[in-house]
């Protein structure tokens, strides 16, 4: 069961690994297409020297995503996201921000082949506060201001717990039924020695004539049966010997 258990969890592993492997690319995907998308709209701006504000960021970007354009001070320029009613806590900046090169020679996507792999410049984050989701976070620098792009991960973290919560309760059942199959295979599998104790304690105690029970077919408790009858008629034969013996002895 101990072995079962150890297989079943590194079975159990690999599509948990495989699907937050695939999760995580997937959101790092969609960001770096985001920030890609948000660099050259700020770049656009600064050649027609168009002020960037949260209005002219909310129609570029999906509600799910969080950005904000940080000047050279450290003062957010603008931020946008749905708001409290839906986007949730803002995730929580870290500091100092890291950023790398925006574009598509920076921030190349995730996606290789069909596979989404998770993208070594997006960082975990925690709410504002501390409460609430974790949140995916994306920071590029572009123009001499730092662009910074986000999204939860609730819904990530909602289907690996899924995938695990399942995971776990098919193991346990299935080392519940095993655990069960196993042990009436083994009390049934002892069975058969269990009656030949039986009749070995009523052998010793004077019963000779008595057998043990044999089992069909050529396993070890069947040869097992048949060797201890064999043997105790070779003790019943030479018992009524030597009892033979010592009548004649007797006589004579």
């Amino acid at each position: 069961v101990v072995l079962v258990a150890l297989g079943l969890a590194a079975v159990a592993i690999i599509p948990l690994t495989s699907l937050h492997s695939y999760l995580y690319g997937r959101v790092d995907d969609q960001l770096t297409a985001t920030s890609s998308q948000m660099a050259a709209f700020v770049k656009r701006a600064d050649a027609k020297g168009f002020t960037i504000t949260s209005s002219s960021i909310k129609g570029r970007v999906s509600p799910e995503v969080f950005v904000a354009v940080i000047g050279p001070a450290g003062r957010t320029v603008a931020s946008e996201s749905t708001g409290d009613t839906e986007f949730g806590p803002l995730p929580q900046l870290p500091v100092p921000l890291r950023s790398q090169t925006a574009g598509p020679a920076g921030a190349a996507r995730t996606a290789r082949l069909g596979a989404y792999h998770p993208s070594s410049a997006a960082v975990d984050v925690t709410a504002q506060g501390g409460h609430g989701p974790e949140f995916r976070l994306l920071v590029s620098s572009v123009s001499g201001r730092t662009l910074v792009v986000a999204t939860s991960l609730a819904s990530v973290t909602a289907t690996l717990a899924s995938l695990r919560n399942i995971e776990l309760a098919v193991s346990l059942g299935l080392l519940a039924a095993l655990l069960v199959l196993m042990t009436l295979l083994i009390r049934l599998g002892l069975r058969p020695l269990e009656d030949m104790a039986k009749d070995a304690d009523a052998i010793a105690a004077g019963d000779l004539a008595r057998r043990v029970g044999e089992t069909e077919g050529d396993g070890e408790i069947a040869r097992l049966g048949r060797a201890l009858n064999g043997m105790l008629e070779q003790i019943e034969t030479a018992s009524a010997q030597r009892a033979r013996s010592e009548e004649r002895l007797r006589s004579f």
